[in-house]
């Protein structure tokens, strides 16, 4: 199909960096149990605008509360994005967090409140990226898809499966939403390395538009934000999750938590049909 897919091998290349601010011993956000988080989350900078998921506000919570959500690991330097576990053996990402990764460059911690301990870990099998992704001409199609090496059971209370929207999506502005990870802080001495979430509203595209000029916002993308609550550095590719079911992938913006300026997720009703051809899920 006209989709890269990378399988794994033993040829780690460090140097073969993503153009986002994604690091390690970031924190996320996510949709939960009306909790506010008190981090910001950075997103990556794309071409020379900086791009950061932010979380402004917000509150540690427990992986209990968002049991889907997940973090990403780089062999030897740890916690550097989140993800979504969406089936037994697959999580979705963001393709800025992966692209021109070797699967061998990473596991998955599933299951803890802790980025660095706790849970269980997976192997990545496989890497899929849309062939449409460009990052260096735009930031349409910034979702990834990782294929575990073994399935992980969701009979815990610490690990559960996210539905995701389907092609129609109620978005009124004003929706509350949750995001959720492990990313950086405003402060960086507040970073406990334990899971954060943030609830944000939905918010109006055209004034998404506006407030991120130049930068193009698509109709592939959504828009969220809140009282100083969004997603920063480390919350790449974690979830937006709006009603229950999964609506957005942290994917950028500008600053971390700026009075004005949303940050902006992938909209996952308009890439559904590609997860779907991949995973069957």
């Amino acid at each position: 199909g006209p989709f890269r897919v990378r399988e794994r091998t033993r040829t780690p290349n460090p140097t073969d960096q993503p153009t986002y601010r994604t690091s390690s011993n970031k924190f996320g956000s996510t949709y939960g149990r009306l909790l506010l988080i008190t981090s910001s989350l950075l997103l990556p900078y794309l071409i020379s605008v900086p791009r950061k998921v932010k979380f402004g506000r917000g509150y540690v919570d427990t992986i209990r509360n968002v049991p889907y959500t997940v973090s990403l690991q780089l062999i030897y330097e740890g916690h550097f994005c989140g993800g979504s576990l969406i089936s037994p053996d697959w999580v979705v990402t963001a393709a800025h967090c992966v692209h021109g990764r070797s699967p061998s460059d990473l596991t998955v911690r599933i299951g803890s409140s802790y980025r660095d301990s706790g849970g269980v870990l997976r192997d990545v099998r496989q890497i899929i990226v849309p062939e449409q992704y460009n990052p260096t001409a735009s930031f349409d199609f910034d979702v990834a898809l990782l294929n575990l090496m073994q399935r992980v059971s969701s009979s815990y209370e610490t690990v559960d499966f996210i539905r995701m929207y389907e092609a129609s999506f109620p978005t009124q502005k004003g929706m509350k939403c949750l995001t959720s990870g492990w990313g950086a802080t405003k402060n960086p001495n507040q970073s406990s390395g334990r899971i954060k979430s943030a609830m944000l509203d939905i918010v109006d595209i055209d004034m998404c538009r506006h407030a991120l000029y130049p930068s193009p916002v698509t109709d592939k993308m959504i828009c969220a934000g809140g009282q100083n609550d969004d997603a920063c550095q480390g919350d790449s590719g974690g979830p937006l999750v709006c009603a229950g079911r999964l609506a957005g992938i942290v994917s950028w913006g500008r600053g971390c938590g700026v009075v004005g300026t949303p940050g902006v997720y992938t909209f996952l009703p308009k890439v559904r049909m590609w997860i779907y051809e991949k995973t069957g899920v």
